[in-house]
């Protein structure tokens, strides 16, 4: 099962001033949920069988990712995506306005970012961390590249108007 929410709806318990409401339209909303479940579908499908039974995505604020971040890798800083796996249940954190910031920085579509922070949150659901070794950044990248590429190559992403911007 795949869910995805948009205002830090999670099974973690924060302080409620931390959940700050980010503002997209419902046409929107629509899109990045229709992106999340295209992303999931184009995973290889012997990849699909090592991720948990239930995938939540949540999109969240700068501060609640900074505080996600502190609190997990000893990071003070917000970050573009966090997993969390528990047994078979797992949630990535994405956080939409680094997002942008990056994709302005890189060069890339909003769209083409998210897709490829929603891919490396799931690589990360499925046991795959580019962090440990070398080995595993090389398998990492290489398949964050290959999940890509069969998501570009979709007719679907190609069209999406969402394609535009999500800003």
């Amino acid at each position: 099962m795949l869910r995805v929410y948009f205002n830090g709806a999670s099974v973690m318990s924060f302080h409620p001033d931390i959940i700050i409401k980010i503002p997209f339209s419902s046409q929107q909303k629509r899109w990045i949920r229709s992106l999340v479940f295209r992303s999931f579908r184009v995973l290889p499908a012997q990849f699909r069988k090592k991720l948990p039974q239930e995938i939540t995505v949540l999109f969240v604020s700068s501060l609640f990712s900074r505080a996600l971040n502190r609190m997990y890798r000893k990071k003070d800083a917000p970050t573009n995506v966090l997993s969390f796996i528990y047994d078979s249940y797992a949630e990535i954190f994405i956080t939409p306005a680094v997002v942008r910031k990056e994709a302005k920085k890189y060069g890339e579509s909003c769209v083409f970012r998210l897709a490829k922070m929603i891919i490396h949150g799931m690589i990360h659901c499925g046991g795959i961390d580019h962090e440990a070794s070398v080995a595993g950044e090389r398998k990492f990248e290489a398949l964050e590249r290959k999940i890509l590429k069969n998501l570009l190559a979709s007719r679907d992403f190609a069209l999406d108007p969402l394609n535009k911007d999500f800003s």
